[in-house]
């Protein structure tokens, strides 16, 4: 067990390769994933949904863009808690910066190794469980 049983994961990915890569991921480490493909049903699922723990959420999405939905992320006072690491192929300095900048927890790189992206979210995922255990909510 990675006591991480029953954490929810929303995946917003419009490979569907890479996202079954990423669903499998995510299940391995005992997390429930939730799949959305594109860019206009994330931000309604946004709108509507109750907050995930994780969203892993592509930079280069149709529609709406990862940034376009993480300004909406952390413009929702519900979605505070929720860690969003961003995915993408685009391994600029400045790209990284600005994803951090608007509220990004990590930045992830693709192509990814499966291993170290479950390393990844296993700590990403560890960390807000403590600051969560720490909080008097």
């Amino acid at each position: 067990m990675s006591g991480l049983e029953g954490t929810s994961v929303v995946i917003v990915e419009d490979d569907e390769h890479i996202a079954a890569v990423l669903e499998f991921i995510v299940g391995r480490l005992g997390c429930q994933p939730s799949m959305i493909n594109d860019g206009a049903a994330a931000r309604e699922y946004i709108i509507t949904a109750a907050p995930p723990d994780l969203i892993l959420l592509d930079m280069m999405l149709p529609q709406v863009t990862g940034m376009q939905l993480l300004a909406q992320i952390r413009a929702q006072p519900a979605w505070q808690r929720t860690v969003v690491a961003m995915l993408s192929a685009r391994h600029d300095e400045a790209d990284v910066t600005a994803a951090r900048a608007a509220g990004a927890n990590d930045y992830l790189l693709k192509p990814f190794e499966p291993q170290q992206l479950m390393e990844r979210l296993r700590a990403l995922l560890s960390s807000r469980t403590s600051q969560t255990s720490g909080s008097s909510t």
